[in-house]
């Protein structure tokens, strides 16, 4: 039998250690499966506005508000908050909220335009809500335009004034409320206003400007109860009523009574009252057919005030057929016009005077008279008898030359002269005495017979003539003579365009040293055609022994002699012999062989050096 000490020490032994983890695993499998309770929170958010109705600018104040509704801590509470057209997305970190607990924030805001506003505002945490339904919060906000009542005044000071005095202008606006507004802006039509000059321009507040006919004052800003004031100061250079429009608005308020928002003001500008008067002068007071006759023009300002734009006109029809020429003012400027000269003399002072001065050369006798008068729309003529002035002169033909028998004999009388003089006609405008009128040089003649009628072109008879040699650069045309060419000899007959009953006869007649350049070369004689600006020809017959050129013609012009471009052969002079031209063969000629040149040369030296080694490599194989 064992003793208890032997059989104890046969029981399997005891591994506590063993048992001991399999508790703690059964332990921490327990713990493992068992629920953990978590945060849970209910987080509310609230936002209100006020005031409930704003207008663009004013103060608009936010409150937001977030409650932890519980039941447990909520912890990393953000709030979201989207206000559109104001602020970007803006972010709130609450931190930690435990049961119970609220937070709000506070800003301020001001719209710039109208219109409805969306604002829409969230909140999360890191706890479960068990509501999440109260986690977004919208709102809407109306903005509305402010209400203002603009009103606008301008006046003028003085109300009635002369040309050339300073006027100042005042405009005002006024903002009765009952709110604040912006953007005020006023126009100002200025097209009633001829004649003004804009001198300066002031604001109490803003910017003035003018293009053209319409201004605009920025005014900007303009509190309830606030005014601006623009000051203008102008002169005018005319008279009349002067009309001034301007409109006040605003596009940022409401404005309650538009009826205020227009105003307008006119200023009477007085004309100048002056005395003006003018005279004139004719020098010499009788002439002769011909002769040079100075006028001259005077315009005098007998006060009291400045006359500005004056206007004299000077009435050429009663001067009769006359050449007008070399006229001057000593002041403004001067055209021909109907029914003559005018004189745009502009302004003058009290006691201040003016003068016009032109010269006529008269074709035909009788008495010429001239009349001036004055016209000044804008100027208080005091005393209108002194507005028109007339003076005549008398023109009378040139004394009768000596006569001549033709060939001596006891036939058919003529009369001559050179350069200029007179027809002696009958009341029909027929020639009474054949007549014969040369050029200064003597190389053109005109001969007009006894019988013919001559007439200018409008039909009035012509009672003077005169012939003028023109240089050549005075020759118009020239460059363009269809394969002639001129020959130097250009003469002015006139009057230009007097026409004659039929035809008469031009003659150049030339000196035997001239002629000699000219015989045996195609001669023609033409007369410039100025409506065309060409030079048209004549059937001309060339009379050798009289040396001679002449044609027929049945108006005056001018008239040249033109030549063939190429040079004359002269008789008995023996004619140049021409070199004969040898036959050309059919078939084509032998073309040599080229000599060569050095730079073939040296082109060939490489080559007859490369076929020599060539030949040499050859001869050691």
């Amino acid at each position: 039998m064992l003793s208890p000490e032997s059989s104890r020490a046969k029981d399997p032994p005891c591994n506590c250690n063993i048992i001991l983890l399999l508790a703690s695993l059964l332990l921490l499998s327990f713990l493992l499966i068992a629920p953990v309770h978590a945060q849970s929170a209910d987080i509310s958010i609230t936002k209100d506005v006020s005031p409930d109705s704003p207008v663009t600018g004013q103060n608009v104040t936010w409150i937001v508000e977030v409650l932890n509704n519980g039941p447990d801590s909520a912890t990393n509470v953000t709030v979201v908050d989207d206000l559109s057209e104001q602020l970007n997305v803006t972010i709130w970190n609450v931190g930690t909220l435990a049961p119970g607990d609220m937070k709000e924030v506070t800003y301020n805001t001001k719209f710039s335009t109208y219109g409805i506003k969306w604002n829409n505002v969230s909140v999360t945490s890191d706890a479960t809500d068990p509501d999440p339904s109260d986690n977004v919060f919208n709102l809407s906000l109306e903005i509305l335009l402010p209400d203002v009542d603009l009103v606008i005044t301008k006046n003028h000071n003085p109300s009635i004034t002369n040309i050339g005095q300073e006027i100042q202008w005042t405009v005002q606006v006024f903002n009765m409320g009952p709110d604040n507004t912006t953007g005020v802006t006023v126009i100002e039509d200025m097209s009633g206003l001829s004649g003004k000059t804009i001198l300066s321009n002031t604001t109490t507040q803003g910017t003035f400007s003018v293009i053209g006919d319409t201004g605009t004052w920025d005014i900007g800003s303009l509190d309830a109860g606030q005014y601006a004031i623009l000051t203008l100061n102008t002169t005018f250079s005319t008279p009349g009523i002067k009309v001034n429009n301007v409109t006040v608005s605003s596009p940022d308020a409401n404005d309650t009574y538009p009826n205020n928002d227009f105003s307008t003001d006119e200023v009477v500008i007085l004309p100048p009252d002056a005395d003006l008067a003018v005279s004139k002068t004719a020098s010499p007071d009788s002439a002769i057919v011909g002769e040079e006759v100075e006028w001259t023009v005077t315009i005098e300002n007998l006060g009291p005030d400045t006359a500005i734009n004056i206007t004299v006109i000077d009435d050429l029809r009663g001067i009769g057929p006359s050449t007008i020429a070399a006229y001057s003012a000593s002041q403004g400027i001067f055209s021909i016009g109907f029914p003559g000269l005018i004189w745009d003399v502009g302004s003058l002072g009290a006691g201040q005077n003016a003068t016009f001065t032109f010269f006529s050369y008269p074709y035909s006798p009788g008495v010429r008279t001239n009349n001036v008068s004055i016209i000044a729309p804008d100027v208080n003529d005091t005393n209108t008898a002194n507005d028109a002035y007339s003076v005549s002169i008398t023109v009378q033909s040139p004394p009768p030359p000596t006569t001549r028998k033709r060939d001596g004999g006891g036939g058919q009388k003529y009369v001559e002269f050179t350069e200029t003089g007179p027809i002696h006609t009958s009341n029909d405008a027929q020639v009474l005495v054949e007549t014969r009128m040369y050029a200064a040089d003597g190389i053109l003649k005109i001969t007009l017979p006894k019988g013919i009628r001559v007439a200018g072109s409008g039909g009035e008879p012509i009672d003077f003539i005169t012939i003028t040699r023109l240089p050549t650069n005075e020759t118009p045309g020239l460059g363009d003579e269809r394969n002639m060419t001129f020959s130097g000899y250009a003469y002015n007959c006139t009057p230009s365009g007097a026409l004659f009953e039929y035809p008469v006869t031009i003659t150049f007649t030339f000196d035997v040293e001239t002629w000699d350049t000219l015989r045996g070369r195609d001669l023609e004689i033409r007369w410039w055609n100025e409506a065309a600006g060409s030079w048209e020809p004549l059937t001309t017959i060339i009379d050798d022994s009289a040396r001679t050129v002449s044609a027929e013609v049945s108006h005056f012009t001018i008239f040249a002699v033109f030549v063939r471009a190429a040079a004359p052969q002269e008789t008995g002079v023996a004619a140049t012999p021409t070199t004969e031209v040898p036959e050309v063969a059919d078939k084509e000629p032998e073309v040599p062989s080229p000599t060569p040149t050095p730079a073939a040369a040296l082109t060939a030296a490489p080559l007859l050096a490369l076929a020599a080694l060539g030949y040499l490599r050859g001869r050691k194989r």
